[in-house]
């Protein structure tokens, strides 16, 4: 990765969207809604380290990824920024 904020290599804007992600949408610790520009993501190809990340040959999806689903799963996921409000207790 470049140091330039003018690179735009996959790692820089991956780096680039997490940091607008963490200072202007997710702000919140836990999502009632999903944020408007996370929706209009939806349907996007996933893309490594911004959607997910590999644990051990696992994937594990981030904030952004559940957001741009718009709701909780019920699945008890480790990142999920709606409060596991659908999760069977």
């Amino acid at each position: 990765m470049k140091g330039s904020s003018d690179c735009v290599c996959p790692q820089c804007l991956t780096a680039m969207a997490q940091a607008h992600i963490a200072q202007t949408i997710d702000q919140q610790k836990i999502h009632i809604t999903a944020p408007t520009e996370a929706l209009a993501c939806q349907g996007l190809p996933l893309i490594e380290g911004l959607d997910y990340t590999i644990e051990e040959g696992r994937w594990v999806f981030s904030r952004w990824f559940f957001l741009k689903r718009g709701e909780c799963c019920g699945n008890g996921c480790r990142n999920c920024p709606y409060g596991h409000v659908n999760v069977k207790k």
